[in-house]
């Protein structure tokens, strides 16, 4: 997983149209920030409301790490999907985009 990863990663972002990157930042943008910290707050949520009901040791710190590493998702199986089937261009930037800056996030919050 360590190995393989980031040269996929790389290898879509290399591959990647700026043109239509720059075209879609906005909207990249707006799937990637407020996206992954609705996540993450959902994710927080969830997993401290469960850890007080199973009685566990849980603080809100633990919680709040736990939810920042997991609301960041990678959609690399999507991206390589979307290769193969040929979707829209815009589609594909959206996600690319997405994934790429929800990392960034993720390594914020």
């Amino acid at each position: 997983m360590v190995v393989i990863l980031p040269p996929i990663i790389f290898s879509s972002c290399f591959n990647m149209d700026i043109v239509a990157f720059n075209r879609n930042f906005g909207s990249i943008l707006l799937y990637a920030i407020p996206g992954t910290i609705l996540a993450a707050i959902i994710t927080f949520l969830l997993t401290y409301g469960f850890s007080k009901l199973l009685y566990s040791d849980m603080s809100p710190i633990q919680c709040a790490a736990f939810s920042a590493l997991i609301s960041a998702t990678d959609p690399v199986s999507v991206t390589a999907l979307f290769q193969q089937i040929s979707v829209d261009r815009t589609i594909n930037i959206l996600i690319v985009g997405e994934s790429l800056l929800n990392d960034a996030v993720g390594i914020v919050l």
